[in-house]
């Protein structure tokens, strides 16, 4: 790559926004006269005028550019300097040496339409280039570079430039009787170099070539001219004497060899290259006689005009590929094989240096691209931007090329010049691509790969609402506990979506968790699955509930805690979810937690809610009934102050100690509020009566602290309603003070 200077190169489309404004002026000027070509010229007055503009914002956007790619240079430097610029400079010449009157005679509409089309396409690109240089990473330049619109339009836009090349001659008509004169079979002495003229090359002396020879087989005669009413003017003439430097003319008798080429007219080559024509020369559409012959489908003329010399190498200037590659463009399976086996390379690339292979990979004609592997092809060849054959492929969404590819050695684990995998590419534009994902994943593409913004594939999954694709992700060995970019593991995004149905989301946390999901995983504010379910108010206590049990099933805690202490235990209690209690003691959550700052337990927050039922579940699973709180209340004191005979029973079965001593003892206590039936329970459970004499002896006499009445307590089954709850710290009851005389 030659070197690349900012300021040089600003300098460079400076000059071409310059040209542009001079041949818009100009045309300007010739529309403004009235004549059949007017309204073409005033489309191109318009498309130069911007074509300024933009050129102008270039040379800015170069010059203030705070970092330009090295690829982006080279683009830069071949767009100002072999494409765009002499072109450019080919219109500017043109348009100013015409004047206003010429809109009165014919103008050729081909040609201006071409021109039109050229100034359109070089503008899209330049505008293209602006936002390039505007850019602040050279990475994201070159990924830009590398998207295929990008690549279409420089690719356009060079064809467009050439064209306007060759074409400058074709403004105006050109007068019949100034064609070339036409050559017999006399032998004049001149013999033509046979040479490739480069794309540059060929560009610089582009021209209006004459009608091609009438030919016979005995000799080249000159055709008549034909009359035509009226005459240029001297205008015309001054301008076809102006453009003859740069206009092409092929040589003598390469227009006949063409067409010979094209009819499979076999004696008739040999006897024109007997003649001296150029075995490799252009005719009038920079085409050479093996082009044509293989456009033509012409095998046996193909295979004369190799064992004749022609070139294998030698583009043409029409669609700038070698002849292999116009083989393959037309589809031609045997003369493709042909030129293969003489030698020609299918690992040739274009002036940009993309491989023509890419083209013909995108045709998607498996035949011929067998052919080429096996001849040599290089399946892992890359572009210019380090695109590779599959990449591509896959791009263009083309399935039996990417088979194709993948059975020749291609790796499914490819990765675009940005960086992302094939396989995440495909899973993107899933629709799309759905059998090109399935194949690569199948041909061992990495399915825990990330995109390029980090995510991994489950993820892209779920983004895209492709969870159907879950199971078949995890069966090929992604990580179900693979997080993202912020840290959230699958899991978590599947419980957080709320563009899920929950029945949609037991079933994705079902095929996650039977893959090994973490069921304690946690988000970024520590909150835990369960906590996370517990405190989502969109969902009803029956999907709460279902969810719930399916993480604790899987092994989920219920003693973890968040960021603030809390489990979800806490949470149910906290919220009225007391359904949940007995699930969650089921699973493992601790019975003898305290649940408020008061050092209340839940058994105590039970007999407070007269919830018999919750007390035998909390009995059950390992409550203690003899865990005071702060204020020194057992439950077996609470039971007794609220004279609940057949759950004080329960808790002394299960092991309330009745000798243990608070604020004052259980007999004390039922003994001073006149419960005789709860004192005896108390003795046959083993209550000293010695304990009751000294706490009651020493204070007051038995049975003269008044004590409030409660109701009778409900016998043991399902609890009635509570008349009121509350998570809130009681003060100690003033009948405990009382009965122990205080």
């Amino acid at each position: 790559m030659r070197s690349f200077s900012a300021a040089g190169c600003s300098s460079t489309c400076a000059v071409v926004a310059h040209r542009a404004l001079g041949a818009a002026v100009a045309l300007d000027e010739l529309a403004a006269n009235p004549g059949p070509s007017s309204t073409l010229l005033s489309s191109l007055a318009a498309k130069m005028h911007e074509f300024n503009r933009t050129a102008e914002q270039l040379s800015l956007g170069i010059a203030g550019a705070s970092t330009i790619s090295p690829t982006l240079q080279e683009v830069l430097n071949r767009t100002m300097e072999q494409t765009c610029g002499p072109a450019t400079a080919a219109v500017e010449k043109g348009m100013k040496s015409l004047s206003p009157e010429s809109t009165g005679e014919i103008m050729d509409s081909v040609a201006l339409t071409r021109y039109n089309d050229w100034a359109s396409s070089q503008t899209k690109v330049l505008q293209s280039l602006q936002e390039l240089v505007t850019m602040n990473s050279g990475r994201d330049q070159d990924e830009a570079l590398a998207s295929l619109d990008l690549d279409q339009s420089l690719e356009q836009a060079d064809f467009a430039s050439q064209s306007v090349l060759e074409f400058a001659g074709h403004i105006t008509e050109v007068e019949d009787d100034d064609q070339p004169p036409q050559y017999t079979g006399e032998d004049t002495g001149y013999r033509p170099d046979v040479k490739d003229v480069s794309l540059f090359e060929a560009a610089s002396e582009t021209s209006t070539p004459g009608p091609p020879a009438s030919c016979s087989s005995k000799k080249l005669s000159k055709a008549p001219p034909k009359s035509r009413s009226g005459g240029l003017s001297s205008l015309s003439e001054s301008f076809r004497a102006m453009t003859a430097p740069f206009r092409y003319k092929p040589e003598p008798l390469v227009v006949a060899l063409c067409e010979a080429s094209a009819r499979g007219n076999v004696q008739h080559i040999a006897s024109l290259l007997g003649e001296g024509a150029n075995i490799n020369g252009r005719d009038e559409d920079g085409k050479t006689p093996i082009v044509r012959a293989i456009e033509a489908h012409q095998y046996d003329a193909v295979k004369v005009l190799l064992d004749r010399g022609a070139s294998k190498a030698v583009s043409d200037s029409a669609k700038k590929l070698p002849p292999l590659f116009w083989a393959a463009d037309v589809g031609d399976v045997p003369i493709t094989k042909l030129l293969l086996t003489r030698g020609c390379s299918p690992r040739d690339t274009s002036v940009y240096g993309k491989p023509y292979f890419f083209d013909t990979c995108a045709a998607g004609k498996l035949e011929i691209i067998k052919l080429m592997l096996t001849h040599g092809a290089d399946v892992t060849t890359t572009d210019l931007w380090g695109r590779q054959l599959i990449v591509y492929a896959v791009q263009k969404a083309n399935l039996p090329v990417v088979k194709l590819l993948l059975d020749r050695g291609a790796s499914p684990n490819a990765r675009d010049p940005s960086g992302n995998a094939i396989a995440v590419l495909a899973l993107q534009d899933y629709d799309a691509k759905k059998e090109i994902f399935h194949l690569l994943v199948q041909r061992g593409a990495d399915v825990n790969a990330k995109s390029l913004s980090g995510m991994p594939m489950l993820m892209e999954a779920l983004k895209n609402n492709r969870t159907d694709l879950f199971g078949f992700l995890l069966s090929r060995g992604a990580n179900p506990n693979v997080r993202d970019p912020v840290g959230n593991a699958p899991l978590l995004l599947v419980v957080k979506d709320s563009k899920l149905g929950v029945p949609q989301k037991l079933e994705i946390m079902k095929t996650l968790l039977n893959r090994g999901a973490d069921p304690n995983v946690r988000d970024g504010l520590g909150s835990t699955l369960l906590l996370i379910v517990i405190k989502d108010a969109k969902l009803s206590t029956a999907e709460k509930q279902a969810m719930m049990e399916l993480l604790l099933s899987r092994g989920a805690s219920p003693n973890v805690t968040d960021t603030w202490g809390w489990t979800v235990m806490d949470h149910a209690i906290d919220k009225s979810f007391h359904e949940f209690v007995p699930m969650l003691l089921r699973r493992g959550a601790d019975p003898n937690r305290a649940i408020t700052s008061s050092g209340q337990t839940l058994m105590m927050h039970a007999i407070q809610r007269a919830d018999w039922d919750q007390i035998k579940e909390l009995l059950k699973y390992g409550a203690s009934p003899n865990v005071a709180d702060k204020n020194g209340r057992t439950p077996l004191l609470e039971t007794l102050r609220r004279r609940e005979f057949a759950v004080a029973k329960l808790l002394v079965s299960h092991g309330a100690n009745p000798n243990k001593e608070a604020t004052i003892t259980p007999l004390a206590f039922a003994r001073a509020s006149g419960q005789d039936d709860m004192a005896q329970l108390l003795i046959t459970f083993g209550a000293r009566r010695d304990a009751d004499n000294e706490t009651v002896s020493s204070t007051v006499p038995v049975h003269a602290a008044p004590v409030p009445i409660l109701d009778p307590a409900p016998p043991p089954g399902p609890a009635p309603a509570p008349q009121a709850e509350s998570g809130a710290v009681e003060e100690l009851p003033p009948d405990y003070e009382t009965a122990a005389g205080k």
